[in-house]
């Protein structure tokens, strides 16, 4: 929870920041290209405006070039917030009852709300990826500036995970494995353990985490042997976004796999030279 608050107050404090420089590199270029004079048209200049900022009356000229000022309260700053704000609260803990229907007839499975957070928690991968935005080096001034100008595209977050994924496939695509199994095993865990707490089954048991990563692991690998399944609609839904998920990582690997056994540039080029070579001296 500390965490948490603390995550919102620097959160808050860095939208702030980049809002206040945003606007105020906007308002100097104006002023810098002499567009004060251009702006007179909009501008009521009367007794008890003269001694105004200037910076506010520009405010509609740089509406109607396009230019608007920003604020931290837009859309993303309140996306951040709201994952933030999802985590267990202490002294708070309800029992949600969901229904299953199984071969043992209709079940009621007992979650706690707290568990329930804490699978939405992951939610909060979204913030590595737009810290890996904005620290990266194609999305800083110098580069966005090239991107928008030259190119006409703005580098976003899609953009960064292509050039991760171009530049260092391997690295990535094992990353991505390896914490895909961790977390989806997880959650796995968490919605299967409660009903085999309370019911009796006939499958082997999801209550041991080894087991979880089994699971996960073989319907990632769309192998699928069978011998241990999910019983509640919820951890069923996971397994099929593991599936889906697990198709885009074998197709990185396949991808992998490819470009390991590919010639090189160079490599291609001394083949076909010694075999010219070999040939030339074959007809000779």
């Amino acid at each position: 929870m500390i965490c948490s608050v603390c995550a919102i107050f620097f959160l808050t404090l860095t939208h702030y920041m980049k809002a206040d420089w945003y606007n105020t590199h906007y308002i100097n270029m104006l002023l810098k290209e002499k567009l004060w004079s251009a702006a007179q048209p909009y501008i009521s200049v009367t007794k008890e405006h003269m001694y105004d900022d200037p910076r506010e009356d520009l405010t509609h000229h740089i509406r109607d070039r396009g230019l608007v000022f920003q604020t931290i309260f837009n859309g993303t700053y309140a996306y951040k917030v709201f994952i933030q704000l999802i985590f267990p609260y202490p002294f708070f803990d309800r029992i949600l009852l969901t229904h299953e229907t199984s071969l043992c007839g209709l079940n009621h499975v007992p979650y706690f709300l707290s568990d329930i957070l804490t699978v939405f928690m992951f939610l909060r991968i979204y913030g590595l990826i737009v810290h890996q935005q904005q620290y990266h080096q194609l999305t800083d001034n110098f580069s966005k500036g090239i991107c928008q100008t030259k190119f006409n595209f703005t580098p976003n977050k899609l953009f960064i995970i292509k050039i991760e994924l171009l530049e260092n496939p391997a690295k990535m695509t094992a990353i991505l494995a390896f914490y895909s199994i961790l977390i989806f095993a997880f959650i796995v865990r968490v919605f299967e353990l409660p009903y085999e707490l309370n019911h009796e089954i006939a499958s082997p048991s999801l209550k041991s985490y080894n087991s979880s990563l089994w699971l996960v692991i073989i319907t990632m690998t769309t192998v699928g042997y069978g011998d241990i399944y999910p019983i509640t609609i919820w951890g069923k839904v996971t397994i099929v976004a593991v599936a889906l998920w697990g198709i885009f990582i074998v197709s990185l690997m396949v991808l992998v796999v490819t470009q390991i056994f590919e010639l090189k540039p160079n490599e291609e080029k001394a083949v076909n030279y010694i075999k010219q070579c070999r040939s030339a001296a074959i007809a000779i």
